[in-house]
C-alpha cells in the first residue's frame, strides 16, 4: 500500500499484477474513484454542455444513472476518459487523470461555456 491523495492505494499484489489483472477480467472488481476529481454541473443548459464534451447519449439516462465516456477536444482527440451521473438538478463528472489533467478540463469546459 502507498499513500496517495490521502488515501492507501495498493500497487502491488502478493500474487503479482498479471495474476491480479487477469482476476478482475474473469471474476470482478470495484475501484474507489472517491479520491479522483469530480465536479458538478448546474444550469438551464447543462446536457447541451455536457453532450458538447462528452460522447454518448447523456439525453437518455435515467435519473441516477451513470455512464462511461470519453471528454473530447474540438478536433475529437480524447482528453480523457469518464463517468457522467446524471441528476435531476445536475450531472456529476468524475475524473480519471491526475490533477493537471482535471485542471486542463476545467479549462476547457469554461473555454466552452462561454460559447453556449
Amino acid at each position: 500500500m502507498v499513500g496517495f491523495a490521502g488515501y492507501e492505494m495498493p500497487v502491488n499484489y502478493p500474487a503479482g499484477v498479471l495474476k491480479e489483472h487477469l482476476s478482475c477480467r474473469d471474476s470482478a472488481a470495484l475501484f474507489d474513484v472517491s479520491h479522483m476529481g469530480q465536479f458538478k454541473i448546474y444550469g438551464k443548459d447543462r446536457l447541451d454542455f455536457v453532450e458538447k464534451i462528452c460522447v454518448g447519449d447523456i439525453e437518455n439516462l435515467s435519473s441516477k444513472a451513470s455512464t462511461l465516456s470519453l471528454i473530447l477536444n474540438d478536433k475529437a482527440g480524447i482528453i480523457d476518459d469518464t463517468i457522467v451521473s446524471k441528476y435531476d438538478d445536475h450531472m456529476y463528472s468524475f475524473q480519471f487523470l491526475p490533477f493537471l489533467s482535471i485542471f486542463i478540463i476545467v479549462i476547457w469546459c469554461l473555454m466552452l461555456a462561454t460559447n453556449i
